[in-house]
């Protein structure tokens, strides 16, 4: 769907493996980006040992370095099936303070399934 558009996706999903520490390889990727474009389901993701997830540590970055962040929130996280989000009750409690602080002073696009995130 970017790529239709001219864009370029960098997600974690393509990022190579590498010898190279992992938060310094994904500042490099997101200082290379014009748009930081954010979808945010019914997972707050992996956390490190600070306890943040990876993906919040990448959202601080990319507002710190004052990139334009495009939001996609799901609107009903809680009914996403627990396959799709997390399970562990504390990773699902930082979910919803996570997704005020993306919404934020910032126009947020809100979806419930996939389709919503065309166009």
């Amino acid at each position: 769907m970017l790529t239709e558009v001219d864009c370029i996706p960098a997600g974690m999903g393509l990022f190579p493996a590498a010898d190279e520490e992992q938060r310094e390889f994904i500042k490099r990727v997101i200082n290379g980006c014009d748009y930081y474009l954010f979808i945010i389901g019914g997972s707050y993701g992996t956390t490190i040992h600070d306890g943040l997830s990876y993906t919040d540590k990448e959202y601080n970055y990319a507002f710190k370095r004052g990139l334009k962040i495009i939001a996609f929130v799901h609107e009903n996280p809680e009914l996403i099936a627990l396959g799709m989000s997390d399970a562990d009750p504390e990773l699902r409690a930082r979910l919803h303070p996570f997704r005020e602080k993306v919404a934020a002073n910032r126009l947020v696009k809100s979806w419930t399934k996939a389709e919503d995130l065309r166009g």
